[in-house]
């Protein structure tokens, strides 16, 4: 019920903040493509899809995003994806009496959509979502799940254009892992994920 309440009131901000930039008519980023270096943490999971409860997570991302044609007046559609250096989880393990334990992995994100607008004085939204594919070092976060997860993202963020062709972005994603039903044990983690981007846009194909 926690997560239904902050999920609504984020959808809500959103909503408002997208309104307030629609108002502005201030030019859009002018590019076609970027590339993006992001790093976040999440400080407590939630108990949502995902059943492990008291988890942290590190999360890190790089990818590159392509503009394609947007339906929706007023806003920038990109197509992305990129790989996924580190994801580490610091969480309780169930099937052991809820003992900390941790474990790492690495992996892609093949495919994800961005929608952006802009608002005044070089800032922009974005709202996104995005799927992942992630190989641990071990059975996580069981011994009778899998090393090979999937992920999901739900992300909302601003950027602040700091140079010509740069950009620094602040954003909140709601980030989902579990095995898809592959292993014994299923139990996934729901992480609530601050994060930062630094991004790098370039004209033409």
């Amino acid at each position: 019920m926690r997560f239904v309440k902050f999920f609504f009131l984020t959808s809500v901000l959103l909503s408002l903040l997208t309104g307030w930039a629609y108002s502005q008519q201030v030019p859009e980023f002018s590019t076609e493509r970027f590339t993006s270096f992001s790093i976040g943490y999440s400080p407590m999971s939630v108990f949502f899809l995902g059943k492990t409860p008291n988890s942290q997570t590190l999360y890190s991302y790089f990818g590159k995003a392509k503009k394609v044609e947007s339906k929706f007046p007023g806003t920038q559609m990109f197509i992305t994806s990129g790989i996924i250096p580190l994801l580490a989880y610091d969480y309780e393990k169930r099937d052991d009496g809820g003992r900390k334990d941790n474990a790492w992995g690495a992996g892609i994100s093949p495919f994800g959509v961005i929608f952006k607008t802009s608002g005044q004085k070089n800032v922009s939204f974005e709202y996104g979502i995005a799927s992942g594919i992630v190989y641990m070092n071990k059975f996580f976060p069981t011994d009778r799940s899998g090393r090979l997860n999937y992920t999901i993202d739900l992300s909302i963020s601003i950027e602040k254009k700091i140079f010509e062709q740069s950009g620094l972005l602040f954003g909140y994603k709601f980030h989902h892992i579990s095995n898809a039903q592959t292993g014994t044990q299923n139990p996934g983690i729901d992480s609530n994920i601050f994060f930062i981007s630094y991004k790098t846009y370039r004209h033409g194909n």
